[in-house]
């Protein structure tokens, strides 16, 4: 008899930070309860033309036997389309530490003023998790 949790089980993803560099500052907003607030540019600092938006999340427990994430991205909440498929152990990805960057303009076709919406699952051989909160920022 087991108590592990089973293979195809898997949990919520809670937690989905999203990081947004322009230049020489960052600004982040956590994705926690359906949005929250982001930072502001540090004053004096002049921002290149390059955007880059890191997603930061915490893992699923090791006993969900997690094979990898799946990246969505929208300029809506509600317009989410897969962008990534990360597998465990191919080196796509840090098993503890997951994270993921994009250059906004190159791969997500993005200009200042335009919102990015990232949500994750989690999946593994029998199951994929229900998507995490939304992590939603607007470009500067």
């Amino acid at each position: 008899m087991q108590n592990a949790t089973k293979p195809g089980t898997l949990l919520q993803l809670t937690r989905v930070l999203a990081v947004l560099s322009t230049g020489l500052y960052v600004t982040t907003l956590i994705g926690c309860g359906g949005g929250g607030g982001g930072g502001s540019p540090n004053a004096g600092l002049a921002p290149s033309n390059e955007i880059s938006l890191t997603l930061l999340w915490d893992p699923n427990p090791e006993s969900e036997h997690v094979s990898g994430y799946l990246v969505f991205f929208g300029t809506t909440v509600d317009t989410p389309q897969l962008i990534s498929t990360l597998h465990i152990g191919s080196g796509e990805i840090d098993a503890r530490a997951p994270s993921v960057s994009y250059e906004a303009s190159k791969q997500l076709g993005l200009r200042p003023g335009d919102t990015a919406c990232f949500r994750v699952k989690a999946f593994n051989e029998a199951a994929e998790s229900d998507f995490s909160n939304p992590a939603c920022k607007t470009l500067g």
